[in-house]
């Protein structure tokens, strides 16, 4: 610690006081990605932010992850996909060696989609395009990350989200040519996929 005293000019000195140059504040700014869909995979959460030190970790509801401090401002830690199992909210934060710890931050775990029926619910054989309407929960307009795409056996739809639970696909006469029962779901772009509803 730097130590400090007053000497007057006749050469009388202080005595002498250590001052203590201390980090500044712990904060965070930015979360990436800010969420993550329920069920999801593990992932690499990037925290953005200042005073970070050596030795910093991030704090998933209070509980350290696997950390990587990458600068003062930057830090970056894994997530466990065990923690994004269920839908809901996580606080997060960073805590440096000394105990200082930041503000903390709510990262959104997202309820995937889910289907409840389907309107027609079945069609026949060799009859034209149609558009099919897929009603439930959880769906995602084309304006955000992880829009909802309907997927017909795997292959996606010309879709149209009409709300939360509901969005319209076209279905071309080509994948009812033959009597069959085909798979509808729902998926919001890599982040989430519905439950399978049987088409016949």
């Amino acid at each position: 610690l730097p130590i400090f005293a007053v000497r007057n000019p006749s050469g009388a000195t202080s005595n002498s006081l250590p001052f203590e140059v201390t980090a500044g504040a712990v904060q965070i700014t930015a979360l990436s990605p800010p969420s993550a869909a329920a069920g999801g995979a593990q992932f690499t959460l990037t925290v953005t932010g200042s005073g970070f030190t050596s030795g910093a970790e991030v704090l998933w509801n209070q509980s350290p992850l696997a950390s990587t401090p990458l600068g003062a401002t930057s830090i970056q830690a894994v997530v466990p996909a065990g923690l994004i199992a269920q839908a809901g909210t996580a606080s997060v934060a960073v805590r440096n060696p000394s105990g200082a710890t930041s503000n903390s931050i709510q990262f959104l775990i997202e309820g995937g989609p889910r289907i409840t029926s389907l309107i027609p619910a079945s069609a026949a054989a060799g009859g034209p395009q149609f558009t099919l309407t897929v009603l439930g929960s959880g769906f995602n307009p084309a304006s955000i990350a992880g829009s909802s795409v309907v997927r017909w056996n795997g292959v996606a739809l010309q879709t149209t989200y009409i709300s939360a639970s509901e969005v319209r696909a076209v279905v071309p006469p080509g994948l009812i040519e033959q009597p069959t029962t085909s798979s509808i779901t729902v998926d919001n772009t890599g982040r989430a996929v519905s439950n399978a509803v049987p088409f016949p």
